[in-house]
């Protein structure tokens, strides 16, 4: 009897070591090293660039650089080029990407870019758009590319006027009265990526324009969205006449909608009974 157990007990330890050796090793790393590879990305260094979705679409993405010691302008210029291969899966970038980035420099808030005239062939209007989004920030307010010395002017028979944020992007017209349109730009935040849309639009208040398209993009259930606002020269306060629950990316949206279509400094977005967002868009430099 005992003989028999032990034969039973060795062909099922017979078993279990054929099972475990018939298992790939990607299975092993998938069970077993998950935790050591959350902990090695944790330190990963990354930059957000402006790259094409799967729709088309340009959306804002944090992507790991493989440069640590460049800084971030050319960081940026090699993830949207030399380095575009680090673009997750499903993402491309518009620029051609054996477009080299020669020098740069800054001059009066104004990025000049030195590339070489491999330039030319990137995707028009999308590769500047691109550009504006991944580069502008609150000491750049213009992005202008030069190829030996002389400016550009064109990309794959795009006309370039200037590169700034204010040429919109992702363009969706809401009205074929252009020449009397409005012009906001809402930012979007999803789970992976920050989606900014510029609407052509009839509508006079913008603050309410942000509010409402803020409604049609996050809020899925029946709650209706009841405020006022207050709009002065360097304030604006958004009172919900109720107390509303909105996740993090709907204050997210309204905060860096507001700040790009006012000019204002302070925001502050309340409940009824409680703050829910405040800050402050720029430093007041005393002279």
């Amino acid at each position: 009897m005992k003989s028999k157990i032990k034969i039973i007990i060795l062909v099922f330890v017979l078993l279990l070591v054929g099972v475990a050796c018939a298992i790939p090793k990607t299975t092993y790393e998938k069970w077993f090293n998950n935790d050591q590879q959350d902990e090695s990305n944790v330190n990963v260094e990354t930059k957000l660039v402006y790259v094409k979705n799967a729709s088309g679409l340009l959306v804002g993405l944090e992507v790991p650089i493989k440069e640590e010691n460049e800084d971030e302008i050319i960081q940026k210029w090699n993830l949207l080029t030399i380095h575009s291969d680090n673009i997750p899966n499903g993402y491309t970038t518009p620029l051609n990407a054996k477009t080299s980035l020669e020098s740069y420099q800054i001059n009066d808030s104004v990025l000049e870019l030195n590339v070489s005239s491999d330039i030319a062939s990137s995707e028009g209007r999308t590769a500047v758009e691109s550009l504006a989004w991944t580069f502008i920030n609150d000491e750049i307010k213009e992005v202008k590319l030069f190829v030996n010395g002389v400016e550009v002017k064109e990309i794959n028979t795009y006309l370039i006027r200037k590169i700034d944020k204010s040429m919109g992007i992702n363009l969706e017209y809401e009205t074929n009265y252009l020449y009397e349109a409005n012009a906001t730009t809402l930012v979007y935040y999803e789970q992976e990526y920050i989606l900014p849309v510029t609407y052509l639009h009839l509508e006079e208040d913008v603050c309410s324009y942000i509010v409402e398209k803020t409604y049609d993009k996050y809020q899925k259930d029946e709650e209706v969205w009841n405020y006022e606002y207050t709009l002065t020269e360097e304030s604006l306060e958004v009172n919900f006449t109720e107390e509303l629950k909105v996740d993090q990316r709907v204050l997210l949206t309204l905060s860096h909608s507001f700040d790009l279509n006012l000019d204002i400094i302070n925001l502050s977005i309340n409940n009824s009974n409680s703050n829910l967002y405040q800050t402050v868009f720029g430093e007041i430099v005393e002279e």
